[in-house]
């Protein structure tokens, strides 16, 4: 019996060895790559998906109007370092005045700021048309355009600033300066009042406020710093 089992035994062959199959893994490799490529486009669309569905949610939550608005304040406040530049080398160049006469003028000129909670109590106390804020930063855009358009024209080449007494010249510079100045604080404040109840209004609606803030508080805070700056 054992003669005959090592007899059947040794009639079966083992089958041929395989060779390796390199197109699929090579398909393996290649559709992995092609996943990975995928899931990085994917998630490139998602990032620009995500952008404009957070500028879409404040444009939602506060309206096209009103983000415009804080954003060209903000963007013309921090603007005045390059016409307040250009005011310096006016003042020295043109009126050859000397630094300490070019200071006290600045100086002067920059009383409006000081009295910046002023402009908060009338805009409430004293409304106009039965509205708090849009007829101030009205009246603000309008005494700044007059005086930016005074000082354009007193610095125009020809004009008559150099024949003026220097007296003359100075008063009317800094009367100028001082209405722009006003302007500009006064939308300052205004605009700053609209955002502070944009704010309240968006965290009351939202369920109360938090220690970090809602998305839209934060939304604006980053809107007025990024375009001052």
């Amino acid at each position: 019996h054992l003669k005959r089992i090592k007899r059947s035994l040794g009639t079966i062959t083992p089958p041929p060895p395989q060779p390796p199959d390199s197109g699929s893994g090579d398909g393996e490799i290649s559709g992995s790559v092609g996943e990975g490529s995928g899931s990085d486009g994917e998630g490139s669309v998602s990032d620009a998906t995500a952008n404009l569905s957070w500028l879409g949610r404040q444009r939602a939550a506060f309206g096209l109007p009103f983000l415009t608005c804080i954003c060209v304040v903000y963007f013309a406040q921090g603007f005045r370092a390059l016409s307040g530049l250009a005011t310096q080398f006016f003042l020295k160049d043109s009126l050859g005045l000397e630094p300490a006469a070019i200071q006290s003028l600045l100086a002067t000129a920059a009383l409006p700021w000081s009295v910046k909670p002023l402009y908060g109590l009338v805009s409430d106390a004293v409304p106009i048309r039965g509205q708090h804020r849009k007829p101030y930063l009205v009246l603000a855009a309008a005494v700044g355009l007059a005086a930016w358009s005074g000082l354009a024209l007193l610095a125009a080449p020809g004009a008559a600033a150099a024949s003026l007494p220097p007296l003359t010249a100075m008063a009317l510079l800094t009367a100028l300066l001082l209405l722009s100045n006003l302007s500009t604080a006064l939308s300052d404040v205004v605009v700053d009042a609209m955002v502070a109840e944009a704010a309240a209004r968006e965290a009351a609606s939202s369920g109360g406020q938090s220690a970090a803030g809602t998305e839209g508080e934060n939304a604006l805070q980053s809107l007025c710093w990024g375009k001052r700056g």
